[in-house]
């Protein structure tokens, strides 16, 4: 990202197109509206998903766990993550967007991304040690996380995504080829494995919110009261929606 900033000349010279005319691939072979739309879904999807799960994370009973905690900003950075591998992702699809449609918007959702994949990455490995700590000696895990000292766990992720923001070349996008992996840049190129992986990738980003509703049975009460789902508090929704229906109609009256 500084280069973007800070050295335009540089940016110029790795990163014009020159030499290259969008026009030259035509608009109907840029364009995979099918791929799009679901891509839009599965991000739609897990996108609601996660919001249920973050509401029953951040509630006040749950959230002042370090553990939750660490769950709450993961699930923030990988919603912010789908919505750059999901939707941006297609609605370049859908536009048949290459890099040279706009080099300054991709790099900067590329160098986006790419700072959000670290921080996925550093916090994941924090709420791992952090799980395994507690598992082990809640005195040394409560020593180490407890109070304000959980922000410094915070704190090193950030910086080292930010770092990586700011210095790393990004991953740029193009709805004509993949370049998102290594090796598909190198070898003959197969449509279908380059859909699963974009599909695979999306997914995998929205996982940890799928495993929660799954398997967090403190997360699933939660979105069950929510939801007036569980047993317990159906009385309690029937209740409210019946004083609810009762207060509408004395202010009709």
């Amino acid at each position: 990202m500084n280069v973007l900033i800070f050295h335009p000349q540089e940016f110029e010279f790795h990163y014009n197109c020159s030499g290259y005319s969008v026009e030259s691939i035509p608009l109907e072979i840029r364009r995979h509206k099918f791929d799009a739309i679901c891509l839009i879904l599965i991000f739609l999807n897990l996108e609601i998903i996660y919001i249920l799960c973050l509401y029953a994370i951040s509630r006040p009973q749950n959230i002042k766990a370090s553990s939750y905690k660490l769950m709450f900003c993961l699930g923030v950075a990988e919603m912010a993550g789908i919505s750059i591998t999901g939707l941006v992702s297609g609605i370049f699809n859908f536009l048949g967007v290459t890099y040279c449609s706009n080099p300054t918007i991709n790099y900067f959702f590329g160098s986006a991304a790419t700072g959000i994949w670290y921080f996925e990455a550093q916090i994941s490995v924090v709420l791992a040690f952090n799980r395994c700590l507690s598992m082990t000696s809640t005195y040394s895990s409560r020593a180490l996380f407890h109070g304000k000292k959980f922000y410094l766990w915070i704190l090193i992720p950030l910086t080292i995504a930010f770092l990586m923001l700011w210095f790393t070349p990004p991953v740029v996008y193009s709805s004509v080829g993949a370049v998102g992996y290594a090796y598909e840049s190198y070898f003959e190129e197969i449509p279908i494995l380059v859909k699963i992986t974009a599909y695979a990738y999306v997914i995998y980003q929205g996982s940890p919110a799928m495993v929660y509703l799954l398997l967090n049975k403190t997360i699933q009460k939660e979105i069950k009261l929510l939801l007036c789902l569980d047993t317990r508090s159906q009385k309690n929704c029937s209740t409210t929606d019946i004083n609810a229906s009762k207060h509408s109609q004395n202010f009709v009256k």
